[in-house]
């Protein structure tokens, strides 16, 4: 199968920062204080399953008791609150420990780069698709890119609206969980799963697997 770019998710796909958005989290938790909420601690484990949801939904999941104890719109309130400090202290955790790129990551990446264009879709928030990039020293690799945060849209219409803007016809999607998959398959275009990541995903919702980054350039370059 022939495409003309490649269009890559981040966290599980090309790196693992699970453990500074843990330290991160537990940090920005201190927000939560002032409305009586004690401090948390958030670890691997707790980080792990909240991996590719919009960021309203972590949180949402993070602290359910905020739910209970306000209601609907006390708690979006609050929660957005806690989510803002605790993405500040996500970023200075990544900024000051970074995260763990995949053994072979940036030279697959960069290969791949010399023969078709690479971009990014991620349900980050704004300057997390930068941070990577900045960490990795991949700016200058990728083409563009384009998450939640930008466009408040699901992954499937962030996929079409990058695709759409940036021309392209016959991209594929890697990715590590079935959102990510269905996603793909939302969006019209073929899903190629990083068996390596942080979740499963059904043999029908993928094209091919991999179970190593670099063996993307067997797909892509030949």
């Amino acid at each position: 199968m022939h495409f003309d770019s490649v269009i890559f998710d981040i966290d599980g796909t090309l790196w693992d920062a699970v453990d500074s958005i843990a330290a991160g989290f537990s940090e920005g938790s201190l927000a939560g204080m002032k409305y009586g909420l004690e401090r948390k601690r958030f670890t691997r484990n707790d980080i792990l399953p909240e991996l590719g949801k919009p960021i309203i939904t972590i949180f949402e999941d993070l602290y359910p008791e905020v739910l209970a104890e306000f209601g609907r719109e006390r708690a979006g309130e609050i929660l957005m609150d806690i989510s803002e400090a605790s993405k500040l202290c996500e970023y200075e955790a990544i900024r000051a420990l970074g995260g763990k790129p995949y053994e072979g990551m940036a030279e697959t990446v960069s290969s791949i780069a010399e023969h078709i264009p690479v971009y990014i879709v991620s349900n980050c928030e704004k300057g997390y698709t930068e941070l990577f990039l900045d960490k990795t020293g991949m700016r200058d690799i990728f083409k563009g890119w384009l998450c939640f945060g930008d466009t408040g849209l699901d992954k499937d219409r962030t996929i079409a609206m990058l695709m759409d803007n940036c021309g392209l016809k016959k991209s594929c999607y890697v990715g590590d969980i079935k959102n990510d998959a269905l996603c793909s398959k939302r969006a019209g275009i073929p899903f190629i799963w990083a068996s390596y990541g942080f979740g499963g995903v059904p043999e029908e919702l993928f094209y091919r697997k991999i179970n190593d980054i670099r063996e993307l350039k067997d797909i892509f370059i030949g």
